[in-house]
């Protein structure tokens, strides 16, 4: 099979919930998986995020959300209030901040004036989604990906062995086990950490972080639009945590709320949680897996495709 990706690096989960929500058409039955960064639900939501956010907002995607009957009152309102919080991608956009703050409004007034701005977003819809279907057909002008060859089944277990060894050579430096080049860069600033987290802070971050209300905005538009999807998380730094000042059972906290959430939908979850304090998973603190953390997603993913999953 071959892998299609709706979003990158840096972006938060409201602008994937709302990439999922452009794809609504093409949902239905389709397996998919959704790869939960585990750092960004224990966090306050600081500039960088917003970057993320602004730098990969798509118009023709928050209107689609913001429009599309196939998703309940409730999950459009919740996507208008979700982008209301940032501002940055509405300027410039008299209907886009029009339509966001209507469907905002539980009042009649704003049912009313959500009305009468449907018009002026069903056109727009049409001259964006001709836009990108001929951004599209130009890129891949000359440039379609050839159909991927036949290819054995996966030797995992001489994947992951290869993997681990590689990775260990070059993570050696710390007793993180992050990447070399990584702790070069930030290894005094990470140094400093020990003992400064606390399990009252760790739990309030979790608390505060809007991430789940984007999590489930995307849960939601997927059983809306019948699809199959696995959520799978990459686990936290458990290691580093300890160190900082985290407890196992503070921690415990954030895969029990990941599976509660994923449930309440009805959708398999796969959290990794054996793999929290496994020093070869990830490359540093940010949730970025190493090549044996991959290997281990890999398995997944595999697994779930051919209906093996366990």
């Amino acid at each position: 099979f071959t892998v299609f990706p709706v979003a990158d690096l840096g972006i938060p989960p409201l602008i994937q919930a709302e990439n999922l929500a452009a794809l609504a058409p093409y949902l239905r039955g389709r397996k998919l998986v959704l790869l939960i960064s585990s750092p960004g639900y224990v966090r306050e939501e600081g500039p960088q995020r917003r970057e993320g956010y602004d730098g990969n907002f798509s118009r023709l995607h928050a209107t689609e959300a913001l429009t599309s009957l196939r998703l309940r009152p409730e999950i459009r309102r919740d996507f208008a209030r979700r982008m209301r919080d940032y501002p940055g991608s509405l300027e410039n956009d008299p209907l886009l901040d029009a339509t966001t703050a209507t469907l905002a409004d539980t009042t009649v007034a704003g049912a009313w004036a959500y009305a009468l701005l449907w018009p002026l977003n069903q056109a727009r819809l049409l001259l964006l989604r001709a836009s990108d279907a001929a951004r599209v057909i130009n890129e891949l002008r000359g440039h379609l990906p050839p159909r991927p060859a036949p290819q054995p089944a996966p030797q995992w277990d001489e994947l992951l062995a290869h993997a681990e060894s590689t990775y260990r050579a070059n993570s050696a430096s710390n007793p993180f086990s992050f990447g070399d080049a990584w702790w070069t860069r930030y290894g005094a600033m990470l140094s400093r950490q020990q003992g400064r987290g606390s399990d009252s802070g760790f739990a309030a971050h979790m608390a505060d972080s809007p991430w789940w209300r984007d999590l489930e905005l995307g849960l939601a538009t997927l059983r809306a639009e019948g699809a199959r999807p696995l959520v799978l998380n990459i686990p936290l730094a458990g290691t580093f945590l300890t160190y900082a000042g985290v407890s196992p059972a503070a921690r415990a906290a954030y895969y029990d709320r990941l599976h509660r959430l994923s449930e309440r939908y009805g959708f398999p979850v796969v959290d990794l949680r054996e793999h929290d304090q496994d020093r070869l998973f990830l490359s540093d603190q940010d949730g970025h897996p190493s090549p044996a953390g991959w290997v281990h997603l890999d398995r997944m993913i595999n697994a779930f495709y051919h209906d093996s999953l366990r």
